[in-house]
């Protein structure tokens, strides 16, 4: 923990830092292609075993591998090089919600929570029998789990020497952040490297005595926090997100409210009773305690508890902070973007932003697109040219100025090893 304390504390000014997941490559985390693999093989095994359970035929596991397949198949050929498991997860719960309807697995729904494609459409013939909703949301349920439990795995092993450094440093980055400012992280990852930095966190779950093991969020705490504390959002989730215990439900504003744990093995306590999937306007925005998709905005918006209660902080520190670090985020979340975006336009010249991004070719090769997305929305409209891509000798160089941005390379050099440097630009306004 910091030395200084609340009631000793001298930082003036707010410093915002987004964590996208190029910050977790080099500790040891899952990277996009290997969440992209867990996806596809839970979505395959989770259509064989629920396709042969439907209607007691056990011998037809294989053909509902073989239609799992073809699903992928088509997410890819039309995805291209944007396909990942987002796109996977998006194309079922979409797929969950045009069948529930269409197919009248929900009972009675009124016509305007009906998608309208289910109107106008049908399925293509080679799936007529194979896509069904009680299927669908079988397997939406299966993919998540075993997305949750790979990235908390990956926490709770011992890592090795290179991704131990990799891990200090980032807490150690942090601490110098919040020795200096008052730090609001925007987490959009699963994992939780920055919960392990030595700082006094506020994240919305005050530990409770009466009960061991978990905490719930509480609303109330959250928007009457001392503005001089160090704010972590899990904004898309946590591995440490699970759901509630049987006697606390009662408590919460529903069964599919995540509460948080205080180990890395909460997907244990997911279990399958039904359907936390909502359906508005044909849109499913369902409760899970990880938001993934290629449309998360929704699910923040339909989900208060603490995904609403995040997605409003996150968006009145990016808005407010003249102060903006970037670590690891590839632009690929179309409401994140839109912050950044009004960031820089709100606040001009009279900003700082800083970008750190992984310096290796396979972290360039998936995200160059997304990359030069980032730097746009960074630079501001105003000042962007093609020249801040990120071809060239002033990538490689280390440091890339663009008017009120500072990129920088983590891994060669490493760029939390110059933190206070860091810091002293952030502070130059």
């Amino acid at each position: 923990m910091r030395e200084d304390s609340l009631t000793n504390d001298n930082r003036q000014e707010d410093l915002v830092i987004i964590f996208g997941a190029g910050a977790s490559i080099t500790s040891g985390l899952p990277t996009t292609d290997d969440l992209t693999k867990c996806a596809e093989d839970a979505f395959r095994e989770a259509y064989a075993e629920h396709y042969s359970s439907f209607g007691a035929h056990p011998e037809k596991a294989d053909e509902g591998r073989a239609i799992a397949d073809q699903i992928i198949a088509r997410l890819t050929g039309a995805f291209a090089d944007s396909y990942n498991f987002e796109v996977l997860i998006h194309a079922v719960r979409s797929l969950y919600a045009f069948t529930a309807t269409s197919q009248g697995a929900i009972s009675g729904a009124p016509s305007t929570y009906k998608p309208v494609a289910s109107l106008f459409a049908e399925i293509a013939e080679p799936f007529k029998d194979g896509l069904r909703a009680v299927i669908l949301d079988q397997a939406f349920f299966d993919i998540m789990r075993a997305i949750h439990r790979m990235v908390g795995s990956a926490m709770e092993q011992t890592p090795d020497t290179s991704q131990k450094a990799s891990r200090d440093a980032t807490s150690r980055f942090l601490e110098i952040c919040a020795e200096r400012f008052r730090i609001t992280v925007v987490d959009l990852n699963y994992d939780t490297l920055a919960d392990e930095a030595s700082i006094e966190w506020c994240d919305g779950f005050p530990p409770v005595p009466d009960r061991p093991g978990y905490s719930v969020f509480d609303p109330l705490a959250w928007i009457t926090a001392d503005d001089r504390s160090d704010i972590l959002i899990h904004m898309h989730g946590s591995v440490k997100f699970g759901y509630p215990p049987q006697p606390v439900l009662q408590r919460l504003s529903s069964s599919w409210e995540p509460v948080k744990y205080d180990r890395l093995d909460a997907y244990k306590s997911m279990r399958r009773t039904g359907s936390g999937l909502t359906l508005i306007a044909g849109m499913d925005y369902g409760a899970f305690v990880l938001i993934s998709g290629i449309e998360k905005a929704g699910s923040l918006a339909y989900n208060m508890r603490p995904f609403g209660y995040y997605y409003l902080t996150a968006a009145d520190a990016i808005l407010k902070s003249r102060r903006l670090v970037v670590v690891g985020y590839g632009g690929r979340d179309p409401h994140v973007n839109a912050l950044i975006a009004e960031h820089a336009d709100i606040h001009g010249d009279n900003r700082r932003a800083a970008a750190i991004m992984p310096y290796n070719s396979a972290w360039q090769n998936e995200n160059e697109r997304g990359e030069n997305r980032l730097l746009r929305l960074l630079v501001g409209r105003e000042r962007w040219d093609s020249s801040h891509g990120l071809a060239g000798g002033a990538w490689s160089a280390g440091v890339v100025e663009a008017g009120p941005l500072r990129l920088y390379t983590l891994g060669a050099p490493n760029a939390y090893e110059d933190a206070s440097a860091i810091c002293d630009y952030l502070n130059a306004i």
